[in-house]
C-alpha cells in the first residue's frame, strides 16, 4: 500500500512516494461504464467558455475520501496543516510539511486501498477544513466583500491564473464562497454554490483569458484563497 504524491508539475515532476492509501483523484477520469453527467455551460465575457461539469459517482466518492482525509489530518495535525497554508502554493518547503501530514504516523491513512493526490487538491482540503474549524459561522470581519479591490487580486501572470482567479472571486463575493465551502462536496449543494458564484467570473478573468478547471478544483483553489485572505487580517478568532 502507498501514496504517490505528484507536485503537479507533469511527469516529469518531483513524486514522494509514502506508505498510505490509494484513491485515484489525479485527472479524476471516469469509468466507461459510467453514464454520461449532465453539464452546465457558461460563458465569461463573449469569448470564454466555463464549464462547470457535476462529478460521475466515482469522481464524487474520491472526492469525499480526500476531504475526509483533509478533516481528518487537520485534527491529527493541526499546526504542520496551518503551516502548509501559511506557505503560497507556489512556495519553496512545501514537500517537507506534506511528508510530515501524509506520513505513516498519520492515523488518518486507513482501508487497502491507494491515492494519488496533486497539490492543489491536497491543499484546498486542508484549507477547507482549517476554514471550517476556525470559522463556524461566516466570518464577515475577516473576509469583507470588497469588489472594488477584487481586480487587484489579478496579476496578469499566466503561473497564477488559478490562485488570482480565486482571490478575486473572494473578494468579489466572500459570503457565497463561504457557503460553497460548507456544502458536502461533490454534492448537488456545491453544484448549485459554484452556479451561484457564476455571476462574479466575468470581472475575474482579462477578455479572451483561457481558464480550464473542474469542481474539485474550483473548491479547492476557492478554500485556499478563502482561508489565506482570512489570515491577512489576522489571527483567526478561534485558535487552536
Amino acid at each position: 500500500m502507498r501514496m504517490a504524491w505528484c507536485d503537479g508539475r507533469g511527469t516529469g515532476g518531483k513524486r514522494l512516494v509514502l506508505a498510505a492509501i490509494w484513491i485515484s483523484l489525479s485527472g479524476m477520469s471516469a469509468s466507461a461504464q459510467e453514464p454520461a453527467v449532465p453539464e452546465t455551460e457558461m460563458r465569461l465575457g463573449s469569448r470564454i467558455p466555463w464549464r462547470i461539469d457535476r462529478p460521475t459517482p466515482t469522481q464524487a466518492e474520491a472526492t469525499r475520501v480526500l476531504y475526509r482525509f483533509g478533516t481528518c489530518t487537520v485534527e491529527a495535525k493541526p499546526e504542520d496543516s496551518a503551516q502548509l497554508l501559511r506557505l503560497s502554493i507556489r512556495q519553496r518547503g512545501q514537500m517537507a510539511i506534506v511528508s510530515r501530514l501524509v506520513g505513516t504516523n498519520n492515523r488518518c491513512l486507513v482501508g487497502a486501498q491507494q491515492m494519488s493526490l496533486n497539490l492543489e487538491p491536497f491543499r484546498g482540503s486542508i484549507a477547507n477544513a482549517l476554514y471550517l474549524r476556525d470559522y463556524p459561522v461566516f466570518p464577515a470581519d475577516r473576509l469583507p466583500m470588497a469588489p472594488e479591490m477584487a481586480g487587484e487580486m489579478l496579476t496578469g501572470d499566466p503561473k497564477s491564473v488559478l490562485p488570482d482567479f480565486a482571490r478575486c472571486i473572494v473578494r468579489s463575493d466572500p459570503a457565497r464562497v463561504d457557503a460553497l465551502l460548507r456544502t458536502r462536496p461533490a454534492s448537488d449543494d456545491e453544484h448549485e454554490a459554484l452556479l451561484g458564484l457564476s455571476g462574479s467570473f466575468p470581472a475575474c478573468l482579462f477578455q479572451g483569458q483561457a481558464l480550464e478547471a473542474n469542481t474539485l478544483t474550483l473548491r479547492s483553489i476557492l478554500a485556499d484563497a478563502a482561508y489565506g485572505l482570512s489570515l491577512a487580517e489576522g489571527t483567526p478568532a478561534i485558535a487552536r
